[in-house]
């Protein structure tokens, strides 16, 4: 998308390169200013692309540190279980194993909502 703006741009500044030598001084100045505010919009427009694709970026990549922390976490409830093999360390790694799975059902969700 930006390459095509890009490509806008050029026209629009080639434009104003050939009306400015067919033009007077006073509207060759209007025309530039014009250009001018055009450029600016399209480079602000182009950051925001950046910076939301950075933003998409970095959510995906805390999003699977998140997973990989939680399923190191419900490896380790489930080693320290069958070492102890009480009650409540099962519990905690059956606990564990189900907050994994919770997660990747939710993610799920949530990435089939962002790839709208």
């Amino acid at each position: 998308m930006s390459i095509a703006l890009a490509s806008v741009v050029s026209v629009a500044i080639i434009a104003v390169a050939i009306g400015c030598a067919f033009a007077s001084t006073a509207n060759a100045t209007i025309i530039v200013g014009f250009a001018t505010l055009v450029i600016g919009q399209a480079m602000h427009y182009v950051q925001e692309v950046k910076s939301a694709e950075i933003g998409k970026q970095t959510h995906a990549l805390v999003n699977s540190a998140m997973g990989t922390q939680l399923k190191n976490y419900a490896i380790a409830q489930r080693t320290i279980a069958t070492m102890k093999n009480t009650p409540e360390s099962i519990a905690s790694a059956e606990d564990a194993e189900a907050q994994v799975v919770i997660y990747e059902q939710r993610q799920k969700v949530a990435d089939s909502h962002g790839s709208r």
